[in-house]
């Protein structure tokens, strides 16, 4: 795997690479991981890394059969153009976010590149993702919180991905869950 947050993505790589059971590098890892219940974190540009982590994980799968079971997005750090009303609560700052990602990616095509809006057009569609559990922390006074809510949107949009969070009383919602518990329980 290459590219942005490519560290990390080898890094979950090499945990997952665990899961055959086999001595590995790591006992411990063998010894105790749930590989079928891997889960991804990080805050700011972290959660940006986490959400490109479980997006290529969907496209390419982990190896021996781990899976993603979900993504903690904190304070995820997403750009985009167009002013969201969460920006006005403090220009400078959300100017300087802007700018910091012109810094740590000289190559970017600018706020609307895929790999800092994951909403952009010619970003890969979200119900790609390799998890179907997203829990996304937003702060009150954060200048980026809006375009964190336009992620969420984007992650409940149609009858798509985390369906079950918006109407969690629908059929399909109460069947899934279901699923999801008896595997939990076994």
């Amino acid at each position: 795997m290459a590219g942005y947050g490519e560290v990390d993505e080898e890094a979950l790589v090499w945990a997952a690479s665990h899961a055959s059971g086999g001595a590995g590098e790591e006992a411990w890892l063998t010894d105790h991981a749930d590989f079928s219940r891997l889960y991804i974190a990080g805050e700011s540009a972290g959660a940006n890394i986490a959400h490109h982590m479980a997006m290529r994980a969907g496209a390419e799968e982990l190896p021996h059969g781990a899976k993603i079971s979900g993504l903690v997005a904190v304070h995820p750090y997403f750009l985009g153009s167009g002013k969201v009303p969460s920006e006005d609560s403090d220009p400078t700052m959300a100017e300087e976010l802007v700018k910091m990602w012109c810094v740590v990616c000289p190559a970017t095509t600018g706020v609307d590149d895929p790999l800092i809006n994951p909403l952009a057009d010619g970003a890969p569609a979200l119900d790609g993702m390799a998890c179907g559990r997203v829990l996304v922390c937003l702060a009150e006074m954060d200048v980026l919180r809006d375009r964190g809510r336009a992620y969420c949107e984007g992650l409940n949009a149609g009858h798509g991905h985390c369906f079950h969070l918006v109407d969690f009383t629908c059929d399909e919602a109460v069947r899934q869950d279901d699923a999801i518990a008896k595997l939990v329980n076994r």
